[in-house]
């Protein structure tokens, strides 16, 4: 009887001891998913949203060199070193010869930085090899970081280079160094056509190609959308360089401002077009004035009607996916990228009212009537989720419902 007990408690130890384990292996998996969530999410923090960049991005495009039709794809790769970096390969079709540009690329505080593509050739029918390759083996400045964008804004960046061909094409096998100057400046905000429609920052770059016996200035104009990149690359004389056809991006956190007019301001201060911001921010925007935002999923925010607000903006791929808005005063007319979880993503937290959203277009105000503070909310597209103050259900409105809480 005695040996039946102790086999009994023996037994009950060993799954005691087995279900100690599993949970062990459940917490540490836990734990690890939570780190790489939150590496992610600062990944994602640091970035700037008009170049998302992040392992297996690709982007797609069509365009015109030299009188032939082409198209290329770009596919990122990237690491979580200090600071976050990678390349970018893009490989292009259409031209004579196989062309790939793979450019080394990184990010520090939403600031872009690269070097000049290394362009590889290869065309044995012609008996043709080469490369272009920056000898610098220093990054430059491609895009200033979130903060510091804004209408006007310029930088430079220079690169010196190695240009040969392994194999010589009859005798003209070439070889040497030439320097590229590049100035560029943001000319503004601009609403263009690409794969889809977008409210997207307008670069303008020069570049001043000198090599020996050789000279030569080109004019781009670039058009980089929020939680795309690039959509579209022309030449000043109006020839499309490339134009985006897909792609397959992860949307970032943060925003950027679109359009500004009056006295609107973020965190005290001046608001402007192309300014952008990660995390949390203060928004103000006086009766008379205006201001258009860009999260970093694609959605827009216009304010207006005396705003005062404060916005949280939170990274994707965490658990706590969202963005709030405590708005005391004004008016905010909001497109929300439909989204596929149950919860939403955005959440509208005003006196008398929570507004949740996952998807819709719609109007909200905030204004004083007689002395009391009411909320009006007015569904144009989709459904809206609104809970009273104090209550314990949420009112669903569809499209075309208006209402006052």
């Amino acid at each position: 009887m005695m040996t039946g007990l102790s086999s009994g408690r023996r037994t009950r130890k060993t799954k005691f001891l087995a279900m100690r384990r599993i949970m062990f292996y459940i917490l540490l998996f836990l734990c690890v998913l939570s780190l790489r969530e939150i590496l992610i999410a600062e990944d994602c923090a640091l970035q700037n949203i008009f170049f998302p960049l992040g392992e297996g991005f690709t982007w797609t495009y069509t365009g015109v060199s030299n009188g032939l039709s082409i198209s290329s794809k770009v596919t990122c790769t990237m690491s979580r070193t200090s600071p976050f970096s990678g390349q970018l390969l893009e490989e292009f079709t259409g031209f004579p010869t196989p062309l790939t540009h793979t450019t080394l690329i990184k990010v520090e505080k939403g600031a872009v930085y690269s070097t000049e593509p290394t362009k590889r050739m290869q065309a044995q029918n012609l008996g043709l090899s080469g490369s272009v390759s920056d000898t610098s083996g220093q990054f430059q400045l491609y895009l200033p970081a979130m903060d510091q964008v804004a209408q006007g804004v310029a930088w430079s960046r220079t690169g010196h280079h190695l240009y040969s061909t392994d194999t010589p094409l009859g005798a003209a096998a070439v070889k040497g160094t030439y320097q590229q100057d590049n100035m560029a400046h943001v000319i503004g905000t601009e609403r263009i056509s690409a794969a889809g429609t977008f409210t997207a920052l307008k670069v303008q770059a020069s570049y001043d190609i000198q090599a020996p016996g050789y000279r030569a200035s080109y004019v781009f104009i670039r058009w980089y959308a929020p939680a795309v990149g690039l959509v579209k690359e022309m030449t000043a004389d109006g020839t499309t360089v490339k134009e985006l056809t897909a792609f397959q991006v992860t949307p970032c956190c943060g925003f950027v401002v679109l359009s500004a007019d009056g006295n609107a301001r973020i965190n005290d201060r001046p608001a402007a077009s192309g300014m952008g911001g990660a995390k949390e921010a203060h928004l103000a925007v006086p009766a008379g004035s205006s201001m258009t935002l860009a999260l970093g999923d694609g959605s827009l925010l216009k304010l207006s009607n005396g705003v005062d607000a404060q916005m949280s903006v939170l990274c994707p791929n965490t658990a706590q996916e969202k963005t709030t808005i405590d708005i005391i005063r004004g008016a905010i007319r909001a497109t929300i990228i439909e989204t596929l979880t149950p919860s939403p993503k955005m959440e509208i937290r005003t006196p008398t009212c929570a507004v949740g959203v996952r998807g819709t277009e719609f109007d909200l105000e905030v204004k004083e009537e007689a002395g009391r503070v009411q909320t009006i909310v007015h569904v144009l597209s989709g459904t809206v989720s609104v809970r009273p103050k104090g209550a314990d259900q949420d009112v669903i409105l569809q499209a075309g419902a208006r209402q006052i809480f």
